[in-house]
């Protein structure tokens, strides 16, 4: 009998034992969670800006989307000339079109101007900007275009591909058109001289209405796209009037406008007998110099610099 009872109490200790164990086991352990943080790093708001800044512009263009205040910075008329005078000094772009004639590019490419480069970046076309039309002036990356549909004038972006329409233009003369910044009112400015008028007038984006400029302005019948170097723009122009195509005439005269004083004066073009024969040219930014290549009958080729502007004396730099 006490053999049995021991065993029995064995029997009931080792059941109690086994279901303890049960127990412990099926228990799921209780393990201390991590509180899970965002890793990053922060940046103060100050620096932001100064980060955007040196951004090339189709990067620049994507930052946009990313929020409402980096939106704020990069639309802002002192970032974006900043952005650009950074860029001009450390990359240089060119923006090549396929095009009929004059008409506005169905499809544009933004290509380095370094000579080592080779690639290209298709650009989106601009919906809001009708197909017939063609580019009559540029200004920091920023292009005014003219539509033959409807004969009004755009400011666009052919990077972000947004656009801007000018006031309506109830004169419907021929007219000719510059496109700058003002440095001393830091805005982008139009300056436009009807023909055969002779008008001349400034809009600044942003306002509703042209302003006429006092004074006269030199007479002259066709001209190029304008170049602007150093707070001036210049044309080249000739001032006969013929019955034949304006473009087959040699320029005779450069028009220069001052950006700040709001003044016109004229210089002479270099004395290039290239000039007579015309075949093409135009008005260039060298090294901060102006510079005015041509091209003869013959498909030579000459480059001229203005090594002094107060005293307008060329240098022939090239001639092929």
């Amino acid at each position: 009998m006490k053999m049995e009872k021991k065993r029995a109490v064995m029997m009931e200790s080792t059941a109690e034992l086994r279901k303890k164990l049960m127990k412990e086991k099926n228990k799921t352990p209780v393990v201390e969670k991590k509180s899970e943080r965002k890793i990053g790093v922060h940046i103060p708001g100050h620096i932001i800006p100064e980060i955007l800044l040196r951004l090339p512009a189709r990067s620049l263009g994507k930052f946009r989307c990313v929020s409402k205040s980096w939106l704020s910075i990069t639309s802002n008329t002192a970032f974006v000339k900043a952005n650009t005078q950074h860029n001009l000094i450390t990359r240089r772009s060119l923006i090549i079109g396929e095009c009929d004639r004059m008409i506005q590019p169905k499809k544009s490419y933004l290509a380095s101007a370094e000579a080592t480069s080779k690639s290209a970046i298709r650009l989106q076309p601009m919906e809001s900007i009708p197909e017939n039309s063609y580019t009559m002036a540029s200004c920091d990356g920023l292009l005014c275009v003219r539509s033959f549909e409807n004969s009004r004038h755009y400011i666009s972006n052919p990077l972000t591909g947004q656009s801007i329409a000018l006031p309506l233009d109830r004169l419907r003369l021929i007219c000719k058109l510059g496109f700058y910044f003002h440095r001393s009112t830091s805005k982008y400015r139009l300056i436009r001289f009807k023909i055969p008028a002779h008008v001349s007038e400034v809009l600044v984006l942003g306002e509703s209405s042209w302003r006429r400029i006092p004074g006269g302005i030199p007479s002259f019948f066709h001209c190029e796209c304008p170049l602007d170097l150093s707070g001036k723009l210049y044309w080249l122009a000739h001032t006969r009037s013929k019955l034949v195509l304006e473009s087959e005439l040699p320029p005779d005269i450069i028009v220069i406008f001052d950006e700040e004083e709001e003044v016109y004066s004229v210089i002479c073009p270099p004395p290039s007998k290239k000039l007579q024969e015309y075949l093409g040219g135009n008005l260039v930014n060298f090294n901060g110099e102006l510079g005015l290549w041509v091209v003869g009958m013959n498909g030579t080729i000459d480059l001229w610099i203005m090594d002094n502007i107060w005293i307008k004396r060329w240098r022939n730099l090239y001639r092929r």
